[in-house]
């Protein structure tokens, strides 16, 4: 291998040690820009990206409820610890008994029936006792969305709840309960408890169950 002699390099040393210099520019330059060009790009597939189901973290919009009499106390009710099955039983009666549902989402002090109502969908809330419903979301009427009250065991929830945790490396808290047959990727009624840990929704995941309780999957 010839070894190259600095008297024959144009310029000799001073334009060899010029050129790596400049070198070593261009390859800082690049590396500087290089993570603004990346997040950028991160940020246009965020933003291209389509929800089509509450996810971690995030919150279905609550009906707006009328305003509680004078005197009325605080909410208590615990629905992850009791009283959900009179709650939705309520909510149901107050829709005149709907046959067909597409959601019941369940949080510690209220809870949101999604049903078939004709050909369009509404929605029932319960909060302290108190039952609103409004027209859910426009959207397309998915006939293979739709189960029956029957088809899943409230009294159930509550162990659920208390599970859901468990199968968590770090401490956890519950935030919500979706119960729907969450298509395509299952066409079961599934219950799903989201949990996250205190203080960071978008950290956390959720525990799927069939309708009899079994364990289906944690995710996330």
């Amino acid at each position: 291998m010839a070894v190259t002699d600095s008297s024959k390099v144009p310029g000799g040393w001073l334009g060899l040690l010029l050129g790596i210099l400049v070198t070593t520019g261009l390859v800082v330059a690049l590396v500087v820009a290089w993570p603004e060009d990346d997040e950028r790009a991160l940020a246009d597939v965020g933003a291209l990206t389509p929800t089509t189901r509450y996810g971690v973290g995030e919150l279905p919009p609550f009906p707006e409820l009328p305003e509680l009499p004078t005197g009325t106390p605080t909410p208590t009710a615990q629905l992850f610890a009791s009283g959900l099955p009179e709650a939705i039983a309520q909510v149901l009666a107050a829709a005149g008994e709907p046959r067909e549902l597409q959601e019941i989402a369940v949080y510690p002090d209220y809870a949101i029936v999604t049903f078939r109502s004709g050909d369009q969908l509404t929605r029932a809330a319960w909060r302290n006792g108190i039952v609103a419903t409004t027209p859910a979301p426009a959207g397309v009427l998915e006939l293979a969305d739709l189960f029956s009250s029957e088809e899943t065991d409230l009294a159930r929830i509550p162990s659920l709840v208390a599970d859901a945790p468990t199968h968590y490396p770090v401490p956890v808290t519950v935030t919500h309960v979706l119960i729907d047959r969450f298509l395509p990727f299952d066409e079961r009624v599934l219950v799903r408890v989201y949990a996250s840990p205190p203080g960071d929704p978008s950290a956390g995941g959720y525990v799927s169950y069939a309708a009899d309780g079994t364990l289906v999957r944690v995710c996330c």
